[in-house]
């Protein structure tokens, strides 16, 4: 049996290991969470600033229906895609898969009303712009384009 000792160590002799870092290093910054791409958005009628982890999954699961100004919650989700994916996954815990089915069994049991889905997000923020209570979620680099909308900043601790 070969030992490996720091004379004999291929990552010593051919450099790879400092190549690997170097890529680490490189990489890094780019392999950031998706979520950090993705934006909460809100009609500004909401009046809506923050709202802590807790309370976007309580949202978008259909267990908080109201804003704190009395107005009913409308969900304004995408079909598919990788913000959807990101928003999902990340802030909801939920595969698309699993968030649809989530909503057809809410449906159904008639506990809530069918999320307004999108295939474009021009097609979502135009929604969530002009319909009170809207809530919904873009890309990123959308936001420079459209200003009729609040972006909701989201709280990594619970509570404001």
């Amino acid at each position: 049996m070969h030992q490996w000792t720091t004379q004999n160590c291929p990552a010593k002799s051919s450099g790879w290991m400092f190549s690997i870092i170097f890529f680490m290093l490189l990489v890094a910054p780019l392999m950031s969470r998706s979520e950090e791409h993705v934006k909460l958005i809100c009609n500004p009628d909401a009046a809506i600033t923050d709202l802590s982890a807790r309370e976007v999954i309580n949202i978008f699961l259909g267990r908080k229906r109201t804003l704190p100004n009395g107005q009913v919650i409308l969900l304004a989700i995408l079909d598919s895609g990788p913000a959807s994916r990101a928003f999902l996954n990340e802030r909801v815990g939920k595969s698309e898969r699993q968030f649809f089915r989530h909503w057809r069994n809410l449906v159904f049991s008639g506990e809530g009303l069918v999320p307004k889905i999108f295939n474009s997000e021009k097609a979502l923020i135009a929604y969530v712009s002009s319909t009170k209570g809207a809530i919904g979620y873009i890309s990123n680099t959308n936001l420079v384009k459209y200003n009729d909308v609040n972006i909701i900043t989201i709280l990594k601790e619970e509570g404001r």
